[in-house]
């Protein structure tokens, strides 16, 4: 298999392990847990749309945001106009006014402040952050002119901004435009991996084998267990980041353990459907990221089940049964999406994707 395949499928097994972690967060999990999944299942996607950024792509400026505008931002503004209607109907069906949203909550949820969890949308966010995140992040390449030491030192800059605002200012910004300020550290991070040292980093870990990798994922794992139990509770949504440095580094390792896993998977499972199904999730993470929340919310109320009631440990098994029910169920979901409207996910003919 040739080399672009090869860095597409991990990278596809990385968002899905990505997007796994989001959903079980949503089904409930307890406190370590999920402060675990807090520090790195949104950095890990920003840090992997980093790595698949190509500048070259974008002769200007104007061009980036028409083409992002298109894939990022038509479906934050349909998918959130559609949960949101349909919340309020599934309110009015249940008898439940008192949960009913007025039209001013869904204008200033998706132009103002969009950060603040909602009903209707807990996860849209990601798609308006991620967007500026792309356009600062061009807009430094241009500035750096890709100078890796002035990007570095842009990137620190950027980052102690992005730390000290919440610090100082307690007025929340449009759009996620304050969290897009940590999210374009991990951005050039992925960017600058890709761009320097992916060829060095993919022939080691051929050289190394399966089991050394192995043995440094175990090694990893229990470093990053412990230092995220050091520095509690994060979340890029609200700015929690507790200590600076082992934020970044939190992030920066775990996304590590997830990368070094998917290279494994590749090695050994490729060709059998459980993998063919998780890079099938893989490629269609903004799909579950705008609905696992309102999948999750049917399924408690299908099941008649809340997943609060049950003791820690149950709460988080039950979270993964509740993970999992939700991406297989969504997995169809994202084939009537592709093949028969896709212009929810800003595209303007049919996509076919991969047979699972």
């Amino acid at each position: 298999m040739n080399k672009t395949i090869e860095r597409i499928d991990w990278i596809d097994l990385c968002k899905f392990f990505g997007i796994f972690s989001v959903v079980l967060g949503h089904a409930g999990t307890s406190n370590y847990i999920n402060n675990y999944i807090h520090a790195f299942h949104m950095p890990i996607f920003f840090l992997l749309s980093g790595y698949c950024f190509n500048n070259e792509k974008y002769s200007s400026i104007l061009f980036l945001i028409k083409n992002r505008f298109k894939t990022l931002l038509v479906p934050y503004f349909l998918f959130g106009i559609i949960l949101f209607y349909f919340w309020n109907f599934s309110a009015l069906f249940l008898n439940r006014a008192e949960d009913i949203k007025s039209s001013m909550t869904l204008l200033s949820s998706m132009f103002w402040v969009n950060t603040q969890a909602t009903t209707f949308g807990v996860i849209q966010w990601f798609l308006t952050c991620l967007f500026f995140t792309e356009i600062i992040y061009w807009l430094i390449l241009k500035l750096t002119k890709k100078n890796i030491y002035y990007l570095v030192l842009i990137l620190f800059i950027i980052s102690a901004i992005a730390y000290s605002y919440p610090l100082f200012i307690a007025k929340r910004l449009p759009l996620a435009i304050d969290v897009a300020l940590s999210a374009v550290v991990f951005y050039g991070i992925g960017w600058l991996c890709k761009t320097y040292f992916s060829s060095l980093y993919l022939i080691g870990f051929r050289k190394l084998g399966i089991y050394n990798y192995a043995i440094i994922i175990l090694c990893t794992a229990v470093v990053s267990l412990y230092t995220v139990y050091i520095n509690g509770a994060t979340n890029m949504r609200t700015l929690t980041y507790s200590n600076y440095f082992l934020f970044y580094f939190n992030s920066i390792i775990i996304t590590s353990v997830i990368i070094f896993i998917s290279l494994l998977l590749k090695l050994t499972i490729d060709g059998t459907k459980i993998f063919e199904w998780m890079i099938y999730i893989g490629k269609n993470t903004i799909i579950i990221l705008v609905l696992n929340s309102t999948f999750i919310k049917i399924f408690d109320v299908i099941i008649s089940l809340s997943v609060n009631k049950f003791v820690p440990y149950g709460n988080n098994a039950m979270s993964v049964v509740v993970a999992l029910a939700v991406l297989f169920t969504l997995t169809p979901v994202c084939f009537v999406i592709n093949n028969y409207i896709p212009f929810v996910l800003g595209r303007r003919r049919q996509i076919k994707p991969k047979s699972i």
